[in-house]
């Protein structure tokens, strides 16, 4: 990774914005493109609440979608990043507060 490149780690997981990538340890973890639009916006704004309209209109681009593809999309990215339990317990509390501590 640059030394410009910003970076938010939590437990074995880093997330790498500027590249879309999700990695566990060195190796990048495949998931799907909304899934992870999820996640780098919960991880740029940690600390604020944000609304599933907010995640809708940014991640879907504005697009109408049902409520069920965005608890889809969260439920796909706890599954297949194997999240620890404080990324999981802010997933699943429907706000995000910080993932770095």
């Amino acid at each position: 990774m640059g030394s410009q490149e910003k970076v938010f780690s939590f437990g074995a997981f880093h997330l790498v914005p500027s590249r879309h990538q999700l990695l566990e340890g060195d190796h990048p973890l495949r998931v799907g493109s909304r899934a992870l639009g999820l996640l780098e916006l919960l991880v740029e704004n940690a600390g604020e609440v944000v609304t599933k309209q907010r995640l809708m209109a940014a991640v879907w681009n504005g697009t109408w979608v049902d409520e069920a593809n965005l608890r889809a999309n969260i439920g796909a990215l706890r599954k297949r990043s194997r999240l620890d339990r404080m990324a999981r317990a802010a997933l699943t509390s429907g706000h995000f507060r910080s993932l770095q501590d």
